[in-house]
């Protein structure tokens, strides 16, 4: 089973959080982010775990075909204006 990039723009999405937020919330600078992902073959082991950690999410979902239904795209009711927001662990 190969990596596959296509995985974490649609995880992302299903956890609205912007590829800016994750790197802040993994402690690193945007670029360093986007850097380890583009490394070949695949990114290493280590910010995948970490990734896969943030986004409450099995490691081994970045290497399936395509990311399963993620029906966990709730607006946030606290708020004035329910909408999507980034989750927590």
């Amino acid at each position: 089973m190969a990596y596959n990039p296509n995985i974490l723009p649609e995880a992302l999405k299903a956890r609205s959080l912007s590829r800016r937020q994750l790197s802040e919330r993994l402690g690193l600078d945007a670029a360093n982010l986007d850097e380890e992902l583009s490394r070949t073959p695949e990114p290493r082991q280590g910010i995948l775990k970490n990734i896969a950690r943030e986004l409450a999410l099995p490691l081994f979902i970045f290497f399936m075909e395509r990311l399963p239904s993620l029906h966990d795209v709730i607006p946030d009711f606290r708020s004035s204006q329910p909408a999507p927001r980034a989750k927590c662990r």
